[in-house]
């Protein structure tokens, strides 16, 4: 008996796993190039299958940037010692909101008891000066007073009248009544008030302790002049425009917030490369905060197109397609394969041009047979 050698055998069960592969591929390749598919109500209930029709829907053509909520120009106050001393009150706790002119705390210190001394000396003074100043000025129209006597007496007034208006603009800036000054009555405590409506946070002070004029106490920010900081690219500038909506989303938050684009910049940051824009958050937008870092969609156009959902459109070689109903009977459907011509894509649909929007199409579900 003659023997087959041994490479001869390999070679023919190659040949045979690979005439096998083949066969295998061309029926897969039979499956998908089917042109009606036949289904049963059983399979189509039971793969969760939906049909849809063609809708108008709206397409926006957007631009989306990474944000930052940032206050307004007005809508942040950095509550500083405006004289050094030692906290004598707090009257407030960090997230408190507060009223303008609330009072935040009390200081109390040589400086501040200072201040007011010398107020008082300097008010009494000026009264003083200003009567010789009143009797040299009636002698000096009398020829009875020279002129240099006259000078020196206007001289001494003017620079009392100074140092006296001087302390009085300090004291006003610190929010104090320099009328009870003048009757003597001196505070034993400085009272800070809030600058603005807000919130108060970063509060970093204890009872006690020593302040002076580089000690930064708290902060306050008005939630209501809150604004969205937007970094675009230069390319996005043509498509910008002032008044455009923007949606704002926050890891935080489940829905989408809204704003108003309402500043542009016109200048590259050399760092970040980056054009800065400003955007209005709605009135009713109490829930962000400050510089926490959301995702921001400038809308800068939009359109009705007819549309489908993109997972009723399948990709293949020869084009996009969708399965539409052709007949459909107590016990089963049959879908029939057509050729779609797709055009832009948004959230989850796709555009789909001249189809007829009476067919009704497969929408949910359809790898399920594929």
């Amino acid at each position: 008996m003659k023997k087959v050698p041994i490479y001869a055998v390999s070679l023919l069960l190659f040949a045979a796993f690979f005439a096998c592969k083949q066969q295998a591929a061309h029926r897969d390749n039979d499956a998908n190039d089917v042109e009606t598919i036949l289904l049963s109500n059983r399979q189509f209930a039971g793969e969760n299958m939906a049909l849809g029709h063609v809708q108008i829907r709206l397409f926006e053509q957007v631009v989306r940037r990474s944000a930052s909520i940032v206050a307004g120009s007005n809508g942040m106050a950095r509550i500083n010692a405006p004289l050094s001393g030692l906290v004598q009150r707090i009257s407030v706790q960090n997230g408190q909101t507060v009223r303008k002119y609330d009072v935040l705390l009390e200081l109390s210190g040589p400086e501040w008891i200072e201040l007011q001394r010398n107020y008082v000396e300097a008010s009494a003074h000026l009264q003083r000066i200003q009567r010789e100043y009143d009797r040299m000025r009636q002698l000096h129209a009398e020829n009875v007073a020279s002129d240099k006597e006259f000078a020196l007496a206007q001289s001494t007034f003017k620079s009392a009248q100074a140092q006296a208006a001087s302390y009085t603009l300090q004291l006003q800036q610190l929010g104090v009544s320099v009328e009870r000054l003048e009757e003597g009555h001196l505070e034993a405590s400085l009272k800070l008030r809030a600058p603005i409506d807000g919130v108060v946070s970063n509060l970093g002070i204890h009872l006690g302790q020593a302040v002076d004029l580089h000690s930064p106490m708290m902060d306050i920010t008005d939630p209501a002049q809150l604004q969205l900081k937007i970094s675009v690219f230069a390319e996005d500038l043509d498509q910008l425009a002032l008044g455009q909506n923007v949606r704002v989303h926050s890891a935080r938050l489940d829905t989408f917030l809204t704003a108003t684009l309402h500043s542009i910049g016109n200048g590259i940051d050399p760092e970040t490369k980056a054009i800065t824009c400003f955007a209005h958050l709605a009135s009713s937008t109490t829930n962000l905060l400050v510089h926490e870092y959301v995702e921001a969609e400038i809308v800068t156009g939009s359109e009705q197109l007819p549309a489908l959902p993109s997972e009723a459109i399948v990709s293949s070689e020869t084009g996009p397609f969708v399965l539409v109903v052709v007949q459909k009977t107590d016990a089963a459907y049959t879908f029939k394969k057509v050729h779609v011509h797709t055009g832009k894509q948004f959230n989850t649909y796709t555009e789909v041009q001249q189809f007829d929007s009476e067919a009704a199409v497969l929408v949910q579900g359809v790898y399920n047979i594929l």
